[in-house]
């Protein structure tokens, strides 16, 4: 599937990028990223994942049912995702480590990134045929959509609770081992 490629790469680039932010971007994030993850330090672990759930499930469907929009919203979402997660991995690795940005991002990371480069595939998929559709050329707009919505309730959204349970229950335990409390 090119189109998963395609997502795995612009996100990988992204990710490139955003480690190269200047010092005020990344300052500037992470204040953000404190602002809005802050008041979550103090719910229990069930809410945090209900939250992570809700977020990460309804992105992903957005980003397959928005790729009618010749798939822009999954681009701008894979690449922005990428550049944010490597403006983070960049400011906080220089001040916990390697191990620990790995801690933080792996245990969840391995399963809930490919689905949202999968989601963002099928986005683009759907981009492509809403783009061959407005050329007036053959399109398989609404059989994209139904594969894409198929492979989101079959794959993603399974994958994507699993991973939330590891996000919310499993990481932190290891981010304190790795912390060393």
């Amino acid at each position: 599937m090119r189109s998963f490629s395609l997502a795995t790469a612009l996100f990988v680039g992204a990710v490139i990028v955003g480690t190269q932010a200047p010092p005020g971007a990344s300052a500037d994030m992470m204040e953000q990223l404190a602002d809005v993850l802050g008041p979550l330090g103090t719910l229990h672990p069930l809410w945090i994942l209900v939250i992570i759930l809700l977020n990460n499930s309804l992105k992903a469907l957005a980003v397959i049912l928005l790729g009618v929009l010749l798939g822009l919203p999954p681009f701008f979402f894979v690449v922005f995702n990428g550049w944010a997660i490597g403006v983070v991995v960049a400011a906080t690795g220089t001040t916990t480590g390697g191990a620990f940005v790995v801690a933080a991002l792996a245990p969840h990371g391995i399963i809930e990134l490919p689905l949202i480069w999968l989601s963002s595939a099928i986005g683009l998929l759907v981009g492509w045929e809403s783009l061959r559709w407005l050329f007036r050329r053959p399109s398989r707009v609404k059989g994209q959509v139904r594969s894409g919505l198929n492979i989101y309730l079959r794959w993603i959204l399974p994958g994507l609770i699993l991973a939330s349970i590891i996000e919310a229950l499993v990481t932190p335990l290891i981010v304190r081992a790795v912390e060393g409390g």
